[in-house]
């Protein structure tokens, strides 16, 4: 049985803290220590942080404060600057975390990610545009030429942790461009996995920034190493790229792009006792409230052929749009998809730790105005007694 992890819900900071961006990071850190102690855990359980941000150019500071929090030696940290006005007024940042028990003693630190027991949790990594997609060449070609880049250290990172690309069960997009560029992005990453049965569960969203430069796009990940693939203690993978990524490759040519949703998605992966739900986006017709309800019928039935329920579900990321930086317009619909929640969960259920974003687009359906996330334990881990 693989460890056991916990989710924090997204966390803003006390409203009275006034809008200094340090105060901000400071308060949201306490509430977060608040939360784990609440859990019996601690700051140095953590094992993955999402920031959300204002304003990537404040993140000197805010990493400034967090590494007098919780030290240099953190957990895997991604980071994401959202579109204009998507926070609330005032609001610098917000967060939410993933800890396990007992992870301070046991767990493993390496650039941008986390090892604990199976699980690697890789923070957002970034590739640089390249020098090549700079010229006068189709959009598709830039895409697929800086998401082979990106999934290169997608893959060093992993192997840092004794870990591969077909470990990955979760991985989240953090794009700077239409999701209509999508497609040959997906295909790459299909190309490097392989076969349907080892693609990971995806979300994938158009935000404000990612990087430190001129980035456009990020993924963060979450492994579960199983322990025939497990490298020597030091994390090292010795040999070069496997035969089975090399087939995938050959047989995915960098000239193909291809934008079929079917051709790099998976509506929900287990690994560990979890199952993690691709992001599911409605039809895109109806009410906002409407499409919250189709999605988590939808989702439903995803848990289901996992042996999981509604009331098995630990944390939800839900996705609301907002056309040019309406936050008036996204708040409505986040309330729209609370009703849909409740009523999916249960009028008397308590909700799962949530984290609610408003982000610029997502998915492939013109109209849709919600995506919605989910973890949930399956029946192996209600059986191990979690």
């Amino acid at each position: 049985m693989a460890a056991e992890l916990r989710f924090i819900g997204q966390i803003a900071p006390d409203p009275t803290v006034g809008e200094d961006t340090v105060a901000q990071t400071r308060s949201v850190l306490s509430r977060l220590t608040v939360a784990l102690t609440e859990q019996g855990l601690a700051p140095e359980d953590l094992l993955r942080l999402r920031l959300f941000l204002r304003d990537l150019d404040e993140l000197p500071a805010i990493e400034e404060a967090i590494d007098s929090h919780l030290g240099e030696q953190g957990p895997a940290m991604s980071v994401v600057e959202l579109p204009a006005d998507a926070l609330e007024p005032g609001v610098a940042l917000t967060l939410d975390a993933v800890a396990a028990p007992d992870a301070r003693e046991l767990r493993r630190l390496r650039p941008q990610s986390v090892r604990f027991g199976p699980w690697v949790f890789l923070g957002a990594v970034t590739a640089p545009e390249p020098q090549s997609a700079r010229g006068d060449v189709p959009r598709e070609r830039h895409i697929l030429e800086e998401s082979r880049a990106l999934f290169a250290h997608v893959e060093e990172r992993l192997r840092e942790q004794g870990a591969r690309l077909h470990d990955i069960v979760k991985v989240g997009g953090w794009l700077t461009f239409p999701m209509g560029d999508y497609g040959p992005l997906g295909q790459t990453r299909s190309a490097l996995v392989g076969e349907a049965g080892l693609l990971p569960a995806s979300a994938a969203v158009q935000v404000g920034r990612v990087g430190r430069g001129d980035e456009r796009l990020a993924f963060e990940a979450i492994a579960s190493v199983p322990e025939d693939h497990s490298r020597d203690a030091g994390g090292e993978d010795p040999g070069t790229r496997g035969a089975e990524d090399q087939r995938a490759d050959a047989a995915h040519p960098a000239h193909e792009a291809t934008s079929r949703l079917a051709d790099f998605y998976v509506d929900a992966r287990a690994a560990g006792g979890y199952v993690f739900t691709s992001g599911e986006v409605p039809d895109g017709r109806g009410s906002p409230a409407e499409q919250a309800r189709e999605g988590y019928e939808r989702l439903r039935a995803h848990l289901a052929a996992h042996g999981a329920t509604p009331a098995d579900v630990l944390q939800q990321t839900v996705f609301v749009r907002a056309e040019d930086g309406e936050r008036s317009e996204a708040t409505a619909d986040g309330e729209a998809v609370s009703e849909a929640a409740r009523a999916f969960y249960g009028a008397n259920a308590t909700l799962p730790p949530t984290t609610l974003l408003s982000v610029a687009d997502f998915g492939f359906r013109p109209g849709c105005a919600v995506e919605i996330e989910l973890v949930a334990a399956t029946d192996a881990r209600r059986a191990d007694g979690r």
